[in-house]
This record gives structure tokens, sequence and C-alpha cells, in this order.
């Protein structure tokens, strides 16, 4: 799995978040990698919240769309409950048609 534009990833979190924000951990290159996803992790510099966006590594297998639909109908039962101990959707796509490419979870 080739590793996506950090400038794209960064302007679509901004998008999504409506300001600023860098990479931290060094998560632009390269990004964390776990068993089904790539992870970037950056900060909103007004807010200094942490973000990360979740990239499958298998952006085009027939069954992506249907997995991250459904997790994010998880997330918000989890996020409707205000349980903290989990990330907050922010949003998601399960399709390539975005800034970057590749479906995605952006996580609070």
């Amino acid at each position: 799995m080739e590793d996506l534009d950090p400038t794209a990833i960064r302007t679509l979190i901004e998008n999504l978040i409506g300001g600023p924000c860098h990479f931290i951990l060094n998560t632009d290159i390269p990004p964390f990698r776990g068993g089904k996803y790539a992870v970037y992790a950056l900060k909103d510099e007004e807010k200094s919240r942490r973000l990360c966006l979740r990239i499958p590594h298998n952006r085009t297998g027939c069954h992506i769309a249907f997995v991250l639909k459904h997790e994010a109908e998880v997330r918000r039962h989890i996020d409707a409950t205000r349980i903290d101990l989990f990330q907050p959707l922010i949003a998601y796509n399960p399709t390539t048609e975005n800034l970057i490419k590749a479906p995605y979870l952006a996580l609070g």
C-alpha cells in the first residue's frame, strides 16, 4: 500500500474541522500501520484536540464501503451514549471520490 499525499490529508482534515492543523507523532510519512488501517495523527491548532484519519489498507476491496459504513454507524451509537473512552466520529467517506482518493474514517 502506498502512502497518501500528506498535503491532501491535512487539507481534508482542515476542511472537516474548519481550521488549521498539523501532523503529530511523525505520521505524515509514514503513517502508523495496524491490522486493517493506516493511521495519520494530526492536531487541531485552534482547539488543541488530536484527530486521526484512518484509511483501509485495502482501499478498493468490494466490501470496504460496507465495513466503513458499519463502523461509522457503531461509532454514531457510541457517540450518542457519550462514552468518553472512544474517539468521536467526525466524518467518513466509504468511496474514493474525495480529496485524498481513498475511503476514510476521521475521528476526534
